[in-house]
């Protein structure tokens, strides 16, 4: 009969690009230059008329200050909540008798997104993982096992009873941490900054062996993935595209995690957990998790008589080429936020006269239909969540 566990829910925020620190007279410094960075980010998204991450970059400075400069040397950082989501599918690892039941949710509405991982090494049985109002949305999760992106109504929501306010448009790592051995098993809520990553990868490495020794994490070619990483210590890196080869290390330069191959591809980012036993059963690994920049699919019809071609801003980028009387282009990937769609005859570009124009928040993970219209208007026909 599989164990049912009680969790407790304990919230720990660790957003890109923040550094956990381990020691307290190293922090004060990061920390200033990291709140720099956001507020640079919150000015920026002021400007471009996006308020609510606006909000959000200038409460993640405040706390990295308060945080980092600290005397809590040992303490896990409590740091911000953006994020980035990609197809709501993602990538995923579960067993067959492994089952994820999403709310019912309306992709027009505000949405956050939720992906589960169990780390916890010395349960033999799977673990289930409830939504108050909604039943298990986790059942038969195996030590190891994650799942895709799973939309959840935003707002405050309780996962096996204790509950965290989740932004709209947010994205989430819930991760089952922790020893059986200890009574210490927790949700750890992780999150993963939005930002335009322009043609880097980002990679966080999260140590999630609960008692080992610190732990360095490097590649072949001399990359700092992050040292001297203490239980849910983090490290953030963006580096050149291209194939790496990485290796958990003790404090005696003994491997704890063998080599092993990755390929990070550009404006992806990849959080990768150590997890495993801590006298090495089971084996200690790397598990990885992709979550692609913050793009929304959009297609376009078109109902005039005549063909168009279809641009967008900010940048005034042509995305469909003659599109002809009653056909449909196909989909197009572009970065989730505001834009504004205009269409043009043929050819004539940004200083032709404007045909029709739309313009439309984007939200990440969304499919979106645009008709364009014989009164020269555009008009979104249809958003569905990205299969």
């Amino acid at each position: 009969m599989m164990k049912r566990l009680t969790l407790a829910v304990v919230l720990i925020f660790l957003a890109f690009p923040a550094t956990v620190p381990l020691a307290a007279d190293d922090a004060c410094p990061e920390a200033i230059i990291e709140a720099r960075d956001l507020i640079a980010q919150a000015d920026a998204a002021l400007t471009e008329e996006r308020y609510t991450d606006a909000k959000t970059l200038l409460r993640d400075a405040r706390q990295r200050i308060n945080i980092g400069c600290s005397d809590a040397a040992d303490t896990p950082s409590i740091a911000p909540v953006m994020s980035a989501t990609g197809s709501i599918s993602g990538n995923s690892n579960l067993n067959a008798d492994s089952q994820i039941t999403p709310p019912d949710v309306d992709p027009n509405g505000n949405v956050a997104y939720i992906r589960v991982l169990n780390t916890v090494a010395d349960i033999d049985s799977p673990i289930d993982i409830t939504l108050d109002g909604f039943g298990v949305m986790v059942n038969n999760l195996h030590y190891g096992e994650f799942s895709g992106l799973i939309p959840v109504p935003s707002g405050s929501l309780n996962f096996n009873g204790l509950g965290w306010d989740f932004p709209a448009n947010s994205t989430w790592v819930v991760m089952n941490v922790g020893l059986d051995e200890t009574v210490s098993i927790a949700l750890e809520p992780i999150s993963v900054l939005r930002n335009d990553l322009q043609g880097k990868a980002r990679v966080r490495v999260v140590q999630a062996i609960s008692g080992t020794d610190y732990l360095t994490v490097s590649s072949a070619d001399g990359t700092d993935f992050g040292s001297a990483l203490g239980w849910l210590g983090i490290r953030d890196i963006d580096l050149e595209p291209g194939d790496y080869t990485l290796r958990a290390d003790k404090p005696d330069g003994a491997a704890f995690v063998p080599d092993t191959d990755f390929t990070f591809e550009a404006n992806q980012n990849y959080t990768i957990f150590i997890i495993g036993g801590k006298t090495g059963t089971p084996a200690p690994q790397f598990v990885s998790l992709i979550s692609p920049q913050d793009v929304t699919r959009v297609q376009f019809t078109n109902n005039n008589a005549a063909a168009v071609d279809v641009h967008y801003r900010p940048g005034n980028s042509k995305i469909v080429d003659a599109l002809a009387p009653g056909a449909t282009s196909d989909w197009i990937e572009i970065p989730s936020g505001a834009v504004t769609f205009i269409s043009y005859v043929p050819g004539t570009g940004p200083t032709g006269q404007e045909q029709a124009a739309l313009y439309e928040s984007l939200k990440s993970g969304r499919d979106i239909s645009v008709l364009i219209r014989q009164n020269g208007n555009m008009t979104v026909e249809n958003v569905a969540f990205t299969e």
